[in-house]
């Protein structure tokens, strides 16, 4: 029977993470590695999730990545970020694949069904299906959670429900952001509107890739992390076989050479909603002392080629750019408490912010009074949920018209502020009428129906 340096006994997670390591630092170079596994094929059959706490080599494996979460405690919701240790899921379908392309490389290792198929006598073991005596006591290694069936995916990148803690628990949550506090303006002027950005174009096969436009602003949306929206957008260009001057997957940058006149700059940033991108693109002159002027149906039909690419790729796309892992985490939106008060970040300019906002209050039904664009003021009606049934209500998805889980309180006034600084836009609510908790809970819907 043919023997081997090293044998690993169980090709699951920990098995193949093993081997994947001794192959990647060369130690299997000169070394034999037989790696003992029943199963017939490899396909996705699990995900693993955890807090990643140190790097790790399976990033392009991550299918879902968290970098805040918030806890409810009685009359106010705290949010908190874990960008340092953010909470992943990866897909064993990308991790089984991402592993065996490796090693299938080295010839030097193996592949059994059963131990009995080689000698172990001079080989080193890996054992992690440890032999189980009966009658024995043993310490099992188990999941411990609530499983909960729901007709839609809740299982995303968005914020669920909010967790509900006693309130007898004395909890000390710390706020590490920081930013210069934001000021009143009290001078009421002639209302101005503009509309909300809207869909000239929707591929039929996805209602997660549209082509979006405000005024002249025409952008592609994705619901896609930039990570994976990058080596879409990148291999769209190479396969019209045009020569792509730069990428530059820290900035998000592509500079394309369209024609002996024309370059495009392409643009891949993180949207306003969690884990989307918008795509822009932009013309400018092959000879860098000629000038050209933005075409907008040009612009247009390019943007609406690259959504028909996107509409036909993005679901069959597994892959990931670990160069442009930065980019997922260039949010436009950002959250922060500054003395007691939530305020909410987003890194647009004025127009698009307010047409967000717009949006955020039509989507939340939230009544608007009256507006005053000039001074970035909306003076809206609002009414905040109230938990009926205590601990977990929230885990009752049934959206039917009889659920009364969740109740309404009397409608109080609240001023919301959009303010531009340094760039951005800064949002918060300021109640007339109603307690600091309702306004709290107001700017906390608001960022829900953003994100």
């Amino acid at each position: 029977m043919k023997e081997f340096d090293y044998v690993i006994i169980g090709g699951g997670c920990a098995g193949l993470s093993l081997a994947y390591e001794l192959e990647i630092h060369e130690k299997l170079k000169d070394k034999t590695l037989a790696i003992i596994e029943p199963r017939d094929e490899y396909k996705r059959d699990k995900t693993w999730s955890f807090w990643k706490v140190t790097s790790h080599n399976f990033d392009d494996c991550v299918k879902k990545n968290w970098e805040n979460f918030s806890i409810n405690i009685p009359k106010k919701t705290n949010y908190l970020q874990c960008k340092s240790s953010p909470y992943q899921s990866i897909d064993s379908g990308l991790f089984y694949e991402k592993i065996n392309n490796k090693l299938n490389e080295n010839k030097n290792i193996s592949y059994f069904k059963d131990v009995s198929e080689i000698s172990l006598k001079n080989s080193f073991i890996f054992n992690s299906v440890p032999f189980i005596k009966k009658d024995y006591r043993n310490l099992w290694q188990h999941f411990c959670g609530v499983e909960i069936k729901t007709k839609n995916d809740f299982f995303d990148e968005k914020l669920s429900k909010d967790l509900e803690l006693p309130e007898n628990k004395n909890i000390n949550i710390k706020n590490d952001d920081h930013y210069p506090p934001v000021g009143l303006s009290n001078k009421l002027e002639e209302v101005q509107n503009i509309p909300a950005p809207r869909q000239i174009f929707s591929s039929g096969e996805s209602n997660e890739i549209q082509l979006r436009r405000l005024g002249e602003l025409m952008w592609v949306y994705v619901e896609t992390l930039p990570s994976t929206s990058w080596p879409i957008a990148k291999n769209y260009f190479e396969t019209l076989s045009l020569r792509i001057i730069e990428a530059n997957p820290d900035t998000g940058i592509m500079l394309i050479e369209f024609s002996e006149d024309i370059n495009f700059k392409v643009t891949v940033e993180h949207g306003i909603k969690e884990a989307s991108t918008e795509i822009f693109l932009s013309t400018f002159a092959s000879n860098p002392s000629e000038t050209i002027e933005q075409d907008p149906e040009f612009i247009q039909n390019q943007l609406s080629e690259i959504v028909q690419f996107f509409a036909s790729s993005v679901s069959s796309f597994s892959g990931t750019s670990l160069a442009a892992q930065n980019l997922n985490d260039r949010k436009k939106t950002k959250i922060f408490n500054l003395n007691d008060q939530t305020i909410i970040e987003l890194n647009l300019g004025f127009d698009r912010a307010w047409s967000a906002v717009s949006r955020a209050l039509d989507a939340g039904k939230i009544t608007s009074n009256d507006i005053d664009r000039d001074n970035g003021l909306f003076f809206v009606s609002y009414a905040m949920e109230t938990e009926e049934d205590g601990w977990f209500s929230f885990l009752n998805f049934n959206n039917d018209e009889n659920n009364n889980s969740l109740l309404l309180g009397e409608e109080a006034e609240f001023k919301i502020k959009l303010e531009v600084l340094n760039g951005k836009t800064n949002i918060y609510v300021e109640a007339l009428d109603g307690s600091s908790e309702e306004a709290e809970a107001l700017i906390s819907k608001i960022n829900e129906l953003l994100s």
